[in-house]
């Protein structure tokens, strides 16, 4: 049975709705609200063309594009730029990073490496912490990108990491198996300054429980805690 993804339009509602104010610097005076209502709209737009079921990942790459507005591609641009990302997204660029994840994941679901649930969220098919509750380490797949559950002491390893990035202690490849994105993820247009954003964002989000990290196949993201 296919499965639409009509949950992942309400599973990203809170995906892009609140990075802290450390992934825009204080320079940056653009509504980061406005900017992330646009990001999920895009998102949205995503799923309503996007089909993920155990045969695999189905999509129309032209219609994708055709999805995105001027406006939406701009506030992505603002958000790209204010998180340290050296790259300045066309339409079709931006949806061709998505779709790079997209292939990716296909392939994983083939090979039997991703179990897809009803939702349309994919797990790693040997991955029991999945249905942990919150504090817990582990990491789920999703057609826009990875949401990363890491518990205190993981983020603070995670958060060294990402900073030793930024001082170029490892690039390209290297850096993505650092930091574990795994498949999908394109470093090309990344500089040290998204490590460091991005390090500085698990700092200040870390509490009890550690934190939540959406992070979508053109590597902009949202850091938050987790309950």
């Amino acid at each position: 049975m296919k499965t639409k993804l009509f949950a992942g339009a309400l599973a990203t509602t809170y995906v892009f709705a609140g990075f802290s104010s450390t992934a825009f610097g204080e320079e940056n005076s653009t509504n980061p609200e406005k900017l992330t209502n646009d990001l999920q709209s895009v998102v949205e737009n995503m799923d309503k063309e996007i089909v993920i079921n155990n045969n695999g990942v189905k999509y129309n790459t032209d219609s994708l594009v055709e999805d995105i507005s001027d406006e939406e591609l701009d506030s992505i641009n603002s958000l790209a730029k204010a998180q340290g990302l050296d790259v300045v997204y066309t339409k079709e660029s931006f949806i061709n990073e998505m779709v790079a994840g997209l292939k990716k994941v296909d392939q994983q679901i083939e090979d039997g490496e991703l179990e897809v649930l009803s939702d349309g969220t994919m797990i790693e098919s040997e991955d029991d912490n999945f249905y942990l509750q919150g504090g817990s380490t582990y990491t789920t797949t999703h057609y826009w990108g990875k949401k990363f559950y890491k518990s205190t002491a993981a983020t603070k390893a995670w958060a060294y990491k990402a900073s030793q990035l930024a001082v170029g202690h490892a690039v390209g490849g290297a850096a993505i198996g650092a930091l574990s994105l795994g498949a999908g993820f394109i470093v090309g247009g990344i500089m040290t300054g998204w490590y460091s954003l991005f390090a500085n964002s698990l700092n200040y989000h870390n509490g009890k429980r550690g934190t939540v990290s959406d992070i979508t196949w053109a590597m902009v993201y949202k850091v938050r805690a987790q309950k």
